[in-house]
């Protein structure tokens, strides 16, 4: 190949790459490297191809020899940098970021990855001067505001934080769930009517839903419009009455205003003094339904779940854990464990159900998820537990809700909402939030869990 052919097989492997025929683009990338071993963008689409296939270490190798060849290369730091963000490395993909920047100053996706970086490090003044820099350079970027408002929010800055969360409403991940007029801004409520709508997940429903008091109290009418799963729930067990309609069937259009839930802390300019606190704001049914009642025990009853949803792989793992931990709480004393657990991972605890049996005659390990068809099932028995043990679920909402005390499993970098440090929350005062101090380290977490279980277990 002369140099026009290079450059051809460059442009056309380049071409490939970007219309995601990735097997064609590797093929012309390796005949690039065959006449010229030493073509830096070569190896550097190579790395980019093997990323794309999961094969990180590879990629890791062949940006490198890129990097070899052309260290004055920016964006080969900045994708080598993105490759170990994805494995964790966080302090490599940093080390990457800075070197980019000195090359290429003014990178508004290289501050943008860098203040991701340092947040997950946990270094949110670094995190947020990375994201305002961003911002700065490109004032638009609705993610770099939206991750700028969960560093602000992580910080217990909720007016700051708030604000700039509200950007998130403008990214491509919630463009199609934002309706396009009639948004609440605040104004006269008296006579008017309202829609709350839920945008994510169904614990923030349960977290913000205690916001819909404040606007009847402003003499709206208010109405939410929620997933199946929340209707029975918020219908008939919410402190007071509203009206609900599923979300699937509700024309927000048919009222004068809308808001999403997560909106509400802003529009109220919610501090960390004046969160609402009216607790308990759900309640159990009374009298609670005869399938969902519990034998009675003289042992210390504990409510578990160990597995997050699973509509965002990543976070699903990080907030999970596993199952034989939280049998392990059967070591402490006189307790008998109620798994909460719904949905595939709930068959998880089999294996351990006959052999604690038989190991601990006075213990139990219970099952229910064969009687949690709901919420309002599940806050069926969780008044009758002493204690909900929970990563950080839509159970761990619930329970806060209704004022019964429940343990929040969170990991080293948790939702802005936990912040990163404290064993409280002002969201729900019978909560108490048990951290990892190593990323991905549970067995620690549980340690500290075990301690407190000992002092309040009856003797």
């Amino acid at each position: 190949m002369n140099y026009d052919q290079i450059h051809k097989q460059l442009t056309l492997g380049n071409k490939h790459y970007q219309s995601g025929q990735l097997q064609a683009s590797q093929s012309c990338f390796q005949q690039v490297l065959q006449q010229q071993p030493d073509n830096a963008n070569a190896w550097h689409f190579l790395g980019l191809i093997a990323e794309q296939h999961k094969q990180y270490e590879t990629a890791i190798e062949f940006i490198n020899k890129s990097l070899e060849i052309n260290p004055e290369s920016a964006i080969f730091h900045i994708n080598l940098g993105n490759i170990y963000q994805k494995q964790g490395d966080f302090q490599q993909a940093i080390l990457l970021y800075q070197k980019a920047l000195i090359l290429q100053h003014d990178n508004v996706n290289t501050y943008y990855n860098l203040g991701f970086a340092y947040h997950e490090q946990g270094k949110l003044p670094q995190a947020r001067t990375a994201y305002q820099k961003t911002i700065q350079l490109q004032p638009d970027f609705a993610e770099a505001h939206t991750n700028l408002g969960i560093v602000l929010l992580s910080e217990g800055r909720f007016c700051e934080g708030f604000a700039e969360f509200e950007w998130r409403l403008s990214t491509e991940t919630f463009l199609h769930v934002k309706p396009k007029k009639s948004m609440w801004d605040g104004s006269d409520l008296q006579g008017r009517s309202i829609v709350l709508w839920n945008e994510q997940g169904l614990g923030d429903a349960i977290q913000f839903s205690r916001y819909a008091k404040l606007l009847r109290e402003r003499g709206a009418k208010v109405v939410f419009s929620i997933e199946p799963a929340l209707i029975v729930l918020f219908q008939e067990y919410l402190q007071e009455k509203f009206e609900v309609i599923n979300k699937n069937s509700c024309n927000i259009y048919a009222y004068d205003y809308h808001a999403s839930l997560m909106s509400l802390p802003r529009i109220f300019n919610t501090t960390f003094d004046t969160i609402p606190r009216t607790i308990p704001y759900i309640f159990a049914p009374n009298p609670l339904p005869s399938r969902c009642i519990i034998p009675a025990s003289k042992a210390y009853r504990i409510g578990i779940v160990w597995s997050a949803g699973k509509l965002n792989p990543q976070f699903h793992q990080k907030k999970s854990c596993s199952p034989e931990l939280l049998i392990d709480l059967l070591e402490v004393g006189n307790v008998s464990l109620y798994s909460l657990q719904v949905g595939d991972d709930a068959s998880q605890i089999q294996p351990w159900l006959n052999c604690v049996g038989k190991a601990h005659r006075r213990y139990r390990v219970h099952d229910l998820s064969h009687l949690l068809n709901d919420f309002v099932d599940t806050a069926s028995v969780i008044q009758q537990l002493d204690l909900v043990i929970t990563v950080d679920t839509a159970v761990a909402h619930l329970a806060g809700a209704m004022g019964k005390p429940v343990w929040v499993l969170l990991p080293l970098i948790p939702d802005w909402r936990w912040q990163l440090a404290g064993k409280e929350t002002p969201w729900y005062p019978t909560m108490r939030l048990f951290r990892q101090t190593r990323r991905g380290d549970w067995k620690s977490v549980f340690y500290q869990v075990k301690q407190r279980l000992a002092e309040v277990i009856p003797v």
